[in-house]
């Protein structure tokens, strides 16, 4: 499932916030920010399964739909930065030590 068309859990996420603002070249898993329990910002994770292949919904999902994981504070600030970071550099996103050291 392309991560666009996972819109779960529709009752906690606000519609049209979803941005997907990191799909790993690998197309395997991605991140996004939306408003979530009507908190603004937060960052989802998930396995995208087959990107083109809308009947494969990856993980997680519920009742038939794609879902997002959402992350506590901590980790989603890094996870954003990690973002940041490949954004600048091109570089795809492979663990977040190896993010932090090339940091600096």
């Amino acid at each position: 499932m392309h991560p666009t068309d996972a819109h779960s859990p529709k009752w906690r996420i606000e519609q049209g916030t979803i941005d997907v603002v990191y799909t790993h070249p690998s197309t395997d898993w991605s991140v996004a920010t939306m408003t979530y329990d009507e908190v603004p910002g937060c960052v989802g994770i998930r396995w995208n399964g087959d990107i083109n292949n809308p009947a494969d919904l990856g993980y997680p999902s519920a009742r038939g739909n794609g879902a997002w994981f959402i992350l506590p504070e901590g980790p989603a600030q890094m996870m954003l930065a990690m973002v940041a970071f490949a954004a600048t550099t091109g570089e795809a996103i492979s663990s977040p030590a190896e993010a932090l050291e090339a940091a600096g």
